[in-house]
């Protein structure tokens, strides 16, 4: 780049318009060139202070401001928006310059400035600016449902910056609540996994589908439930409570076969499997399925809900006929064995192979569990439907622990005989 081009580009990021006119004089070309950084409409809106001025000039000069940048394929408009003088963009729109233009990843004007209120903590006047900008495009004709390469729309931007007023815009121009992006994702999936609880009911009470699944097959519902409980807020706790009123299904599985129920007991989410619980959600169904999750992941909380709510404690769950005591054996968890039991589990139900949940503790060498079930009267002469006892277990692993307990639960019982 010769001295003459390089005192243009200085002049542009600048806003300086004599030094401008002072290359121009000279007769510097004001095409866009290989090697140039950006077109000069570019170079003129990224400096710190744009000045009409010096596009007009530009512009008189004979340079095009509809030349898109080489590299991100964004247009003039894409630079323009949320600019403090307003008169910028709407300057660029009277010259005709396509309002829906899109970069080489689809992402329009309407776009840009539909996100721009996520850097609203970094520049408080980026908010008002973005919107105000926002009623300039629509109100020149921008399509607010255009998609980007990513099938998102201005709404999915502007319900993942958190922008409520925003959303209202766009809402209010004709925006889509419904169209998926390319995960299968619409703006309300988004509302779910961002927390976005206001702009959820926005987008809600303008007709979104609470029921939509994304490529996953997980509806808003299902999002939230996913989410660690240790990252549930109240607004998280909101927007399920208001899908659901809008008609959010809490019988719908995802590609899982899981409810948001039983969802939310894979995941530990405690908080949200209450609301699920206030809104009547099944929790015997599938076999008391969130029942058995929260046994296998030994979460004391969850199966303490669960059980409240009248999930069925001695379900059998298909052929391997296992009930959750069997379970709760298999993994040692005290606290599920003895709230199964207090809730009326059959401390002798038997699986496909005829074991009790005693056999398994046993097998399984969770000495506490097997302590427990001692205590609250399991049998010792079980046996599965191969002749296996505990006591047999006992012997061909010469388990001295097992035996001990084995020992001390005959002295106690041989103690209750002779007491009476």
């Amino acid at each position: 780049m010769d001295s003459l081009r390089k005192a243009l580009f200085r002049a542009l990021s600048k806003s300086h318009l004599p030094m401008l006119r002072s290359a121009l004089s000279l007769g510097v070309s004001l095409a866009y060139e290989p090697g140039d950084p950006m077109p000069v409409f570019h170079a003129a809106l990224s400096g710190a202070h744009v000045d009409v001025s010096v596009l007009q000039t530009l512009e008189q000069a004979g340079a095009d401001p509809a030349t898109a940048d080489a590299r991100e394929g964004a247009s003039a408009l894409h630079l323009a928006v949320a600019l403090s003088d307003a008169r910028v963009l709407e300057w660029l729109l009277s010259e005709g310059l396509d309002v829906d233009a899109q970069t080489h990843d689809g992402e329009t004007a309407l776009m840009r400035t539909a996100q721009l209120p996520a850097l609203e903590d970094s520049d408080p006047a980026m908010a008002e600016r973005a919107l105000r900008d926002a009623r300039v495009l629509i109100a020149a004709g921008a399509d607010v449902n255009v998609v980007d390469g990513d099938g998102r729309t201005a709404l999915h931007y502007a319900v993942e910056a958190g922008a409520a007023e925003m959303v209202s815009l766009l809402l209010l121009a004709g925006g889509d609540g419904d169209i998926a992006d390319a995960a299968g994702d619409t703006p309300l999936h988004i509302a779910a996994r961002e927390g976005r609880d206001l702009v959820a009911r926005d987008l809600l009470g303008n007709g979104a589908d609470p029921k939509a699944i994304n490529g996953v097959g997980f509806s808003g519902l299902h999002i939230l439930a996913e989410k660690p409980g240790v990252e549930m807020t109240p607004a998280h706790l909101r927007l399920a409570d208001a899908l659901i009123r809008a008609g959010a299904d809490l019988t719908q599985t995802d590609n899982r076969g899981y409810t948001p129920l039983v969802a939310a007991a894979a995941a530990g989410n405690i908080p949200i499997a209450a609301v699920f619980v206030a809104h009547h959600a099944d929790v015997s169904a599938e076999s008391s399925a969130a029942l058995r999750l929260a046994v296998l992941y030994e979460d004391n909380d969850m199966t303490d809900l669960l059980l409240k709510a009248g999930a069925e404690a001695d379900v059998a769950a298909g052929a391997e006929e296992e009930r959750p005591l069997h379970t709760a054996a298999q993994e040692g968890f005290v606290h599920g064995i003895r709230v199964l039991l207090d809730h009326g589990a059959d401390i002798e139900a038997r699986n496909i192979d005829g074991e009790t949940p005693l056999l398994i503790a046993a097998r399984r060498q969770k000495y506490a569990a097997v302590t427990l079930l001692l205590e609250r009267g399991a049998s010792l002469r079980a046996e599965d439907h191969y002749g296996c006892t505990v006591q047999m277990l006992v012997s061909q692993r010469a388990d001295s622990h097992l035996a001990k307990l084995l020992q001390s639960q005959k002295a106690d019982e041989l103690l209750l005989v002779q007491s009476r």
